[in-house]
């Protein structure tokens, strides 16, 4: 379980890393696309590694897991590692850069800097947080380059790949939100509750369609106006009782089915 679900959250990444790719008509970019699985590899492992407040209260069948696979996990953290060691040399001096600030946040979301909270303890910025750097990472980095114009198509882009994270993001923190209750995290699923929350990842969907239906430079409407459908079926079904697998593979799946269909249709077409 802990490696089907750390390798499937890390080629989700990687898959929505080819579709800016493929939507924005960029160069492929193998070590960027390794970097990239092998960096998300790392962040998840390190964050199960290490004791959060928020594990003390009743954990999942998923925390459970993980803790009960740490020999597993460090060997899926020597992974990430190597694979992001031997990945690094040959990245684009601008990925370089960008990467630096990204890693200090992504490392701050869940270690203090010193008398700093963490983000996550920032009241309410949590999703956003998330949504913003898985943003950066899958839809600026693999098309910028030096010298290129902050162009309208790219600007979509970022704006319709951020609404679509947070909409996949704010179910999980309706999944977390009484471990971080029991943390003093504040985020929206607990303000919102079970229906707010939903209707938030709705609405979110729903500004991501008008949004590629206004201004898709990339004349892929149908594949990403299927991926909202298909994504909201998933979030409509968001509450309670719903298990770990729910979250990991349907939540979390639909990045893959986004990539899926945008190549589908470029086949076809």
């Amino acid at each position: 379980m802990v490696v089907g679900l750390t390798l499937f959250i890390a080629v989700c990444a990687t898959c929505m890393t080819l579709g800016s790719i493929e939507l924005m008509g960029a160069a492929t970019d193998v070590p960027l696309l390794a970097l990239v699985f092998s960096a998300t590899l790392i962040i998840y492992t390190l964050d199960r590694l290490r004791p959060n407040v928020e594990d003390g209260a009743d954990p999942s069948e998923r925390l459970k897991a993980y803790a009960n696979s740490k020999t597993t996990t460090r060997l899926m953290l020597g992974m990430g590692l190597v694979g992001a060691a031997v990945a690094t040399p040959f990245q684009r001096p601008e990925v370089l850069l960008s990467l630096m600030p990204l890693g200090v946040v992504s490392i701050w979301y869940t270690v203090p800097a010193g008398r700093f909270l963490r983000l996550k303890d920032v009241p309410y910025i949590k999703t956003f947080v998330v949504a913003a750097v898985w943003t950066l990472v899958t839809a600026w980095l693999p098309v910028w380059r030096p010298g290129m114009v902050i162009s309208a198509p790219l600007v979509a882009h970022l704006a319709t790949r951020f609404l679509f994270l947070l909409a996949i993001t704010l179910p999980f923190d309706y999944r977390d939100r009484e471990r971080d209750r029991v943390a003093g995290v504040k985020t929206l699923p607990q303000l919102l509750g079970t229906s707010g929350t939903r209707t938030l990842c709705l609405a979110l969907l729903v500004a991501f369609v008008v949004a590629h239906s206004v201004y898709d430079p990339s004349g892929m409407f149908v594949p990403n106006a299927l991926t909202a459908a298909v994504t909201a079926a998933v979030l409509i079904a968001l509450n309670p009782a719903r298990s770990d697998v729910y979250y990991s593979v349907a939540v979390d799946g639909t990045m893959m089915l986004q990539y899926a269909l945008i190549m589908t249709f470029t086949a076809v077409g």
